[in-house]
């Protein structure tokens, strides 16, 4: 009914312009009149020949399709060009009409206009404040945030500083004296831009409704003086700048109606006092425009197509408390509470699923959210894979592109200086051609990174450069290689890193941020990236060409300083433009389920409305106080007049957004949120999940549960995706019930899967279900497993001790090492080698005992100092780290040195108390077998010893450390940097422990010692800090000889135990050990073998009882 008087006003126009403003509650039916009317004038047009002469603003582009579909509907037939427009579109479209020389600034260019006027301001010394955070990109985007929100509000410069000005201590003065300067330069740059022709301006997505609503105010209508009627809807407020735009549109339009949803004046909720502001300020305006007749009607709920716990919703939602009668039918209205998004994401498609299945068109259903996210896109991604069609205007962060991460990538590796990691992981990634084919690449990938290891570079791009160009060329013998012509005969890393220094020189030293630009796409070019490889429905790459191209446009045109910068702050200027950037994801078309943000909804009908992730950290959406303006500042500039955002109203704004959006639901309103996050910490529901409980009677609104946390569907109806679908039929057919699985196998595409499905059963059978160990518990028998293991393993096969010993304590591990060949890879960069340290002090030792000592202490010390310093220099250092680090180690060669000459002297005594002679060490570094070229040059060679007798014959290799002889005796001693583990004759006999048994003969069977002398104790020397000590276990206090039925045992157990563990190796027998920590297994070999898993059924399925000849396979 009417509300409100009939104000009459003046106007240049030949007419007299009347305007009609619809008010009501949610459900009145305004947009059904405004429809109604628009559709008459669009029907009086085409019968009269005349297009253009009907206007529909609408706030979003999703609004706009509806609008144009509901009036297709209407009239029957396709529109042509029914000119319903956004605000936005509709201000540029003026903009351009009425000045063609002002030029259009979208993000990325306001982006980079602002960096450079706060660098001009910074290095000017203006923004003392700021000046600590004021080159971070976090300051950029919170002012470029503040000034959109100014100027939304039209606030300019001298309005925000006189505001801001009236009260308030120094630094607060101080604070936002230099937030003016930054806002009043930046709209300075947009009016006169520095690189610009005199006529050109150019302004930002608020400055267009600026500058419209000024062409509209001169009178400058163009084509919009043909306008007999205007519709505005779906707003529930106004800015100013579009509250002027309407008004002057009015004065020139014949009939303009306008529709805003708010309560009757008799019970107006708190939540539409923006809304009573917007109506009010409407009632001034056109009260004081002549020339227009201005009616305000207020209507009552009519849309019957809506259920009535839906009306309820709308009609109550945010109420007082005293005002709101709960309802009992709260049919439409559902809540699903679920544990974690993963669950969450399958509840959401699960109903989708029920409502299609249901009858209702895929276009009926919306899926919204506070802000679509990774959860949201998890939905989506379900959604596709259970066959059901998305559309979607969600997008993904540019920099989360492929090709556009690459090319960070390289930049960043050459920012570093070219640090190991990011040379190992930048040649790895195939994207990059580097101008080498796909297996030259793949080949110098691995080169790079086996000699990354091997040299431990930290980086530093001349020093990897030299350490690869010392021994890079290589003889081409094979002419068809596959190495393409003109190629250089060096190793691959070699050519590619020359390849890489080559396209990363333009990137050293400065340049302007055009110039940086122009050498990205060149670079681009070189390294393969500009291609039309881009998968379906990804232009990430094309995207990002659009942005250096809009920034490289903008710099020509309003960069005042051009300051030569250098790669890294190139970086950071860049990144800041990647981040305001998405990318449109592939969208399957009209017609499909659509996602929506929610403020894509307000102008919209939904049938069917579902509202995900509704807990308290995502709704309402909570706006902390930032370095610029925190509430204080903000309740301030209120005070001082100006309409900027508190806290309070933000809250208000997050409450009237809602209700706009759960408001447009006509069917079903469907509310879901997870009670944990993606950690497993609990969740708690939005508060208005709770406002919405409240609108209806204990019970009638039921939560349900979703909770499934087995993988496998319990039933066919919980089939989602493919995934579902195959692990249903598996467990089906393992119930006895195949016809799933068949029907699915039977399927064309599915020959390779089925196959792959039927190996992975027959692997948890056998890991699983049958006793005795399997060949997926470590025993390869089968003739194709012997063959391998006999051609690695042959009966001339030499052992290494270490081998045996690696084998006899973990067979598993052996497997994966020694038969797989799987290495657990070196960290990259410079380390503590302790192999190599313990390798320099063993050749030093041997130098210092190759000849007499000296009865002089010094000149031992002396001596024993200069060859470990001789053998830890010895090798490449390829890097200033590496060499740095070896010197740091050479700080302690006094300490070692002294620490060893009083092991020695200590050593000596004790032999001496033993012996009655003081010991000689007669041998050093003895090599025995295949391990004979690591011997020094000029070293007699050593035969292989032979353990066991006829087909049990065992060849074995290794290397003794050192052998001490003197009266008849002699000691086998292996050195240790932090002591050896002593053993019993059990572990020679179970082959854990062979080491020092088997040097022990070795001597004696390779005549290292007389014939005649007895062995006394073989020993580890533990050159950290304990010296010599016997390698049994003993409970003798002072140190003994081994007398000869231990050693005669000792022999034996090694005739025993060693062809035992040679035939075990080469039978297949590589069973885990029931007793090995997972830990090991987990850092070593965690991808290839689960062994908690094995554990799990090792005791009750008898998995580690050796298998006999003939046994189960």
């Amino acid at each position: 009914m009417p509300s409100g008087s009939l104000l009459v006003l003046a106007s240049e126009s030949s007419f007299r312009s009347e305007v009609k403003v619809l008010t009501g509650p949610t459900y009145a039916g305004k947009t059904a009149r405004l429809l109604e009317a628009y559709c008459r004038q669009l029907s009086r047009g085409f019968e009269a020949g005349r297009f253009g002469q009907a206007m529909w603003l609408t706030p979003t582009h999703r609004s706009k399709r509806f609008i144009e579909h509901r009036i297709a509907e209407r009239l029957g037939t396709a529109v042509f060009k029914p000119q319903v427009v956004t605000f936005e579109d509709f201000c540029d479209s003026v903009v351009a009409a009425e000045s063609p020389e002002m030029r259009r600034l979208d993000r990325v260019g306001r982006m980079r206009v602002l960096r450079d006027v706060i660098e001009e301001l910074s290095r000017d010394g203006k923004l003392k404040h700021f000046q600590p955070i004021a080159d971070t990109a976090g300051f950029l985007r919170l002012a470029s945030a503040l000034i959109a929100e100014l100027k939304r509000e039209e606030i300019w410069p001298e309005h925000f500083d006189d505001a801001s000005s009236t009260s308030g201590g120094s630094a607060r003065l101080r604070r936002i004296g230099e937030l003016h300067l930054i806002y009043e330069t930046y709209q300075n740059r947009l009016r006169e831009p520095p690189g610009a022709m005199s006529a050109e301006q150019y302004y930002d997505s608020e400055g267009r409704l600026w500058s419209a609503r000024n062409f509209l105010k001169e009178g400058r209508f163009g084509r919009l003086r043909a306008l007999q009627l205007l519709i505005v809807d779906g707003f529930s407020d106004f800015t100013r700048t579009q509250r002027e735009i309407v008004v002057a549109l009015a004065t020139n339009t014949r009939q303009t109606q306008i529709a805003l949803t708010i309560d009757p004046p008799d019970r107006s909720r708190k939540i539409f006092a923006k809304t009573r502001a917007t109506l009010e300020a409407l009632r001034s305006e056109f009260g004081r425009t002549d020339g227009i007749t201005s009616d305000i009607q207020s209507i009552e709920p009519v849309d019957s197509d809506v259920t009535p716990a839906l009306s309820q919703v709308g009609g109550y939602l945010f109420d007082m408390p005293n005002r709101v009668q709960p309802v009992a039918d709260a049919t439409g209205v559902n809540i699903i509470r679920t544990l974690g998004p993963a669950a969450e994401a399958r509840a959401v498609v699960t109903h989708i699923r029920s409502l299609i299945s249901s009858g209702v068109a895929p276009v009926d259903i919306v899926v919204t959210a506070r802000s679509l996210d990774a959860s949201q896109n998890e939905i989506i991604k379900l959604c596709r894979d259970a066959g059901i069609g998305i559309d979607h205007d969600g997008g993904s962060s540019l920099r989360s592109k492929p090709k556009v991460r690459a090319l960070l990538d390289v930049l960043r590796t050459e920012q570093a200086d070219w640090r190991s990691a990011d040379l190992a992981q930048l040649t790895n990634n195939s994207l990059l051609h580097f101008s080498i084919e796909p297996r030259e690449r793949e080949a110098a990938a691995r080169d790079l990174s086996s000699r990354l290891r091997s040299l431990q570079l930290e980086g530093g791009r001349s020093d990897v450069l030299r350490a690869f160009s010392t021994a890079s060329s290589t003889k081409i013998d094979d002419p068809d290689d596959g190495r393409s012509s003109g190629q250089p005969a060096e190793r691959p890393a070699t050519f590619l890193l020359r390849r890489l220094d080559s396209v990363l020189a333009p990137f050293r030293g400065k340049a302007r941020f055009v110039e940086w630009v122009d050498r990205l796409f060149v670079l681009a070019g070189e390294l393969g990236l500009r291609t039309s490889s881009d998968d379906a429905g990804d232009n990430g790459w094309a995207s990002f060409e659009e942005v250096l191209g809009a920034a490289r446009r903008v710099d020509s045109m309003m960069i005042a300083t051009n300051v030569p910068i250098d790669l890294g702050r190139f970086l950071q200027r860049l990144g800041e433009l990647i981040d305001e950037s998405t990318v449109p994801e592939r969208n399957d078309g009209t017609g499909n389920v659509r996602f929506l943000e929610a403020d894509q909804i307000r102008a919209i009908d939904v049938p069917h409305l579902i509202y995900t992730g509704m807990t308290e950290t995502e709704l309402p959406r909570n706006q902390a106080d930032d370095c610029l303006l925190n509430d204080g500042d903000r309740s301030r500039l209120a005070d001082g007049g100006l309409a900027v955002n508190d806290r309070t109203r933000r809250q208000n704004d997050e409450m009237l957004l809602f209700h706009a959006v759960v408001s447009r639901a006509r069917r079903s309103l469907t509310l879901t949120y997870s009670a944990v996050d993606s950690e497993g910490r609990p969740s708690y529901p939005s508060p208005y999940l709770a406002s919405i409980r409240e609108l209806f009677e204990d019970g009638a609104l039921t939560e349900q549960e979703y909770e499934q946390f087995d993988p496998v569907p319990a039933e066919a109806a919980a089939v989602i995706s493919e995934r579902d679908r195959v692990l249903f039929a598996v467990a089906e057919a393992l119930q006895g019930r195949c016809g799933v699985l068949q029907t699915w196998a039977a399927e064309p595409d599915n020959g390779p899967r089925i196959r792959n499905l039927m190996a992975a059963a027959d692997m948890a059978w056998c890991r699983f279900h049958q006793r005795g160990p399997t060949r997926y518990d470590g025993w390869l028998s089968s003739e194709s497993a012997q063959r391998v293991l006999a051609k690695l393993f042959p009966a001339t096969h030499e052992f290494s001790v270490s081998e045996l010993e690696a084998y006899a304590n973990e067979p598993f591990l052996f497997f994966l090492s020694s038969v797989l060949r799987l290495e657990q890879l070196e960290p990259l960069g410079p380390r503590t080698d302790y192999r190599r340290r313990g390798t320099a002090l063993h050749r030093a030792l041997a130098k210092f005992h190759d000849r007499s000592l000296a009865n002089d202490e010094e000149r031992n010390r002396e001596q024993l100092a200069e060859f470990i310093e001789q053998e830890m220099q010895r090798g490449p250092a390829a890097s200033r780290a590496l060499r740095a680090l070896v010197r740091i180690e050479s700080r302690h060669v006094p300490d070692w040195v002294e620490s060893y000459l009083t092991q020695w002297t200590a050593y000596v005594d004790s032999i001496v108390e033993l012996w009655s002679a003081r010991p000689v060490v007669t041998h050093c570094e003895v090599a025995f077998g295949a391990m004979q070229h690591v011997t020094d040059e000029g070293q007699p060679a050593m035969p292989g010893v032979v353990v066991g007798s006829g087909e049990d014959v065992v060849h074995l290799r290794g290397q003794i450390d050192r052998v001490d002889a003197a009266a008849g005796y002699f000691n086998v001693i292996d050195y240790k940097l932090s002591g050896g583990k002593r053993f019993e004759l059990e572990d020679v006999l179970s082959g854990k422990s062979l080491q020092l048994a088997v040097y022990a003969r070795a001597v004696r069977e390779l005549g290292l010692t007389d014939g005649s002398n007895c062995l006394s104790q073989v020993g580890y020397w533990d050159l950290s800090s304990g010296g010599f000590g016997p390698g049994m276990k003993t409970r003798a206090r002072k140190l003994k000889s081994l007398d000869d039925d231990t050693v005669r045992e000792i022999d034996a157990a090694l005739d025993e135990s060693i062809p035992q563990l040679a035939s075990a190796i080469r039978s297949g027998v590589f069973l885990p050990r029931a007793t090995t920590a997972d830990m090991r297994y987990d850092r070593l070999f965690g991808i290839v073998e689960r062994i908690g898993e094995w554990k799990a059924v090792a005791e009750p399925l008898a998995k580690s009882e050796v298998p006999s000849p003939g046994g189960p396979r």
